[in-house]
């Protein structure tokens, strides 16, 4: 259960990061933010900014909403991850995928892991999330392997304010 808030975090992440810096890059290739906007515009599946909020600090004990689990339904049918019947939509995934991952077969195997159909929809469309988040499909630009890098060099500057 506990990689399932995590996951859950992740996304509350993506969708609170202000999104007027990400233009010039894929921070919403996916579409998430006007699906969120829906999903958050029906009462059945709102979540309160600060559930978010609580997602984004305490993401390991964020207090979850009783119907947290409607709302990751409504966002993975919105972005077609999980058809009306509540099946895995093996297409949907497979689109996601390809607008993060260019190599055929690591998509492939992500496709394969993360399409499966569980129990019941509530299950299936939870495994589909944690599943693309855990392989860096639904995290956002900060997560790119060069991370590192950057972060070493700005070191050396601050040391000139004398």
């Amino acid at each position: 259960m506990k990689s399932f808030v995590v996951a859950c975090a992740l996304f509350a992440v993506a969708l609170a990061a202000p999104q007027e810096h990400h233009h010039h890059d894929h921070a919403d290739v996916h579409g998430m933010k006007a699906v969120h906007e829906k999903c958050q515009n029906d009462p059945a599946t709102h979540l309160e900014t600060s559930v978010l909020e609580d997602l984004r600090k305490n993401r390991n004990n964020a207090q979850l909403p009783p119907n947290f689990g409607l709302h990751v339904q409504c966002m993975s049918k919105g972005m077609n991850l999980i058809q009306e019947d509540g099946k895995v939509n093996v297409e949907g995934v497979k689109t996601h995928v390809g607008h993060v991952e260019k190599d055929q077969s690591k998509a492939d195997s992500i496709v394969q892991e993360c399409a499966q159909n569980k129990e019941n929809e509530k299950e299936t469309s939870k495994h589909v999330w944690e599943c693309l988040h855990k392989n860096h499909i639904f995290s956002g630009p900060h997560h790119h392997h060069h991370s590192d890098e950057s972060s070493a060099s700005s070191e050396s500057e601050e040391h000139h304010h004398h």
